[in-house]
């Protein structure tokens, strides 16, 4: 991932080129991948739909104790400690061996 050091700094795509800030600051990267169009239609990429629909799972379980500690959470320095509770609720989704792979 690219770091820009001058004077321009924006938010935005360029061509092949997409800028964003981040908590770091701002960066640059190139820009890849299948539209959502795509993705959405494709029959080819079912697998791929599949996935996010198992990440969006993993992600809802993840809100439920982020919710519970909210107030102890706001004191904690760590940002990562979101990621790491969908990290966990996400193997927990891949880990139930008897439900449709599609799930509700």
């Amino acid at each position: 991932m690219s770091r820009q050091d001058g004077l321009l700094q924006f938010n935005g795509a360029i061509e092949n080129l997409s800028f964003y800030k981040t908590k770091k600051g701002y960066s640059v990267r190139k820009r890849s991948g299948v539209s959502g169009e795509r993705i959405f239609k494709d029959p080819a990429l079912q697998r791929t739909r599949e996935n996010g629909q198992e990440f969006g799972r993993g992600g809802k379980a993840g809100k439920l104790p982020r919710v519970a500690f909210r107030s102890m959470m706001s004191s904690v320095a760590d940002s990562g400690v979101a990621i790491r509770f969908m990290k966990a609720f996400v193997k927990v989704v891949k880990a139930d061996a008897t439900s449709n792979r599609r799930g509700a």
